[in-house]
């Protein structure tokens, strides 16, 4: 039988990170050129992703993705990811400190060390680093919630 070629395109960028098109707007776009296999690739972000996988239509196969932004002896350099667990707590812990220490978005890292903590609510780190977040944001009632929290474990 004939082979049946897929139109296929595994790094793209949103206006999650330095793309030009919104998440839907991109998925249009896809839509239009006749792509049937695609993954979103933003630098260092997940919402792209976040904001895109429930608006794939049937026929079209997604892989989320994302561009890890790297320091190596060599140099500065990306690398893609594909297929990421988007529920893996070492994985959410990552994109947390990502937000807290290189963007300086407290209300992004805190809504990942949470989800951290809906999947382990014993990660000492995750609790210390949302008693942080809450202290730099002055909200103390967030911030005893994750005191009483620490007390359990620590």
């Amino acid at each position: 039988g004939a082979l049946k070629t897929k139109m296929t395109d595994l790094h793209m960028h949103s206006t999650a990170s330095d793309g030009t098109d919104s998440p839907k707007e991109l998925l249009n776009k896809v839509q239009e050129a006749g792509i049937t296999v695609f993954s979103l690739t933003d630098h260092d972000t997940i919402e792209g992703v976040e904001e895109i996988e429930p608006l794939i239509p049937k026929g079209l196969t997604f892989i989320r993705g994302i561009e890890f932004s790297c320091i190596t002896k060599a140099g500065k350099c990306h690398i893609l990811g594909y297929g990421y667990d988007k529920d893996n707590p070492l994985f959410l812990d990552n994109m947390g400190s990502y937000y807290l220490v290189v963007k300086h978005d407290s209300k992004k890292a805190l809504r990942y060390y949470n989800k951290v903590l809906k999947k382990h609510p014993d990660d000492l780190t995750a609790i210390r680093n949302c008693i942080l977040l809450a202290r730099n944001d002055k909200d103390i009632k967030l911030e005893k919630r994750y005191l009483e929290m620490l007390s359990k474990y620590g």
